[in-house]
């Protein structure tokens, strides 16, 4: 299993590896994830480089308080975030340290899922999630795409570093986030109904 062998690595010091692993085994559906979000293949791209940058030099401080997935998901959110604020044209991947053996791993799982990522974006419920909030758009990633439970939707959405949080704080994140992902439903399905899309949903 690829959560047991990324502790395995890590348990033994090897981080690059563990980094690698994950990368390999997760980084098609954070791509894929991103590229949902960011609706730009240019974009996409460049948080996708900062959240495989982020997994990398901080794999050595990951303490499993959490899946490993789940910490990439929050990982991805936070570089999404860090790109959404960042002001004027200059680029955060042009600022990133190079690292010869990751950016030969992010085009590896770029050729590998781009050609997918282009197919699904033509679906026309593709094209209806389009018309979503990106906060709305994650919430539908992790609770029907990955299908991941509420605790660790919690996780991700919640402010702090995947660590820091209370649980008293993740359960009212989980709270919140299931009210917000009833009402994104809901709009879906009446986007849906309005373009005679109800049946694909």
């Amino acid at each position: 299993m690829l959560e047991n062998r990324i502790r395995e690595l890590h348990a033994d010091g090897r981080f690059q590896e563990a980094a690698t692993v994950a990368i390999d085994g997760y980084g098609p559906e954070l791509l894929s994830f991103l590229s949902a979000i960011l609706r730009n293949e240019v974009d996409t791209d460049e948080v996708f480089a900062m959240t495989c940058h982020d997994l990398w030099t901080g794999i050595r401080e990951f303490r499993f308080e959490c899946s490993f997935r789940t910490w990439a998901y929050l990982v991805a959110r936070h570089a999404y975030a860090r790109f959404r604020r960042k002001e004027g044209p200059r680029r955060e991947r042009e600022t990133l340290s190079p690292i010869p053996h990751l950016s030969e791993l992010e085009e590896r799982v770029r050729t590998a899922t781009r050609p997918y990522l282009r197919s699904a974006l033509k679906s026309r419920v593709a094209r209806l999630r389009e018309q979503l909030e990106p906060e709305e758009q994650m919430l539908l990633v992790f609770r029907i795409d990955r299908k991941l439970q509420w605790s660790e939707v919690a996780r991700i959405m919640a402010d702090g570093d995947g660590g820091e949080v209370s649980a008293a704080e993740l359960a009212r994140c989980a709270a919140t986030c299931r009210k917000q992902f009833e009402r994104v439903i809901a709009r879906l399905r009446h986007l849906a109904e309005e373009q005679g899309l109800l049946s694909e949903i």
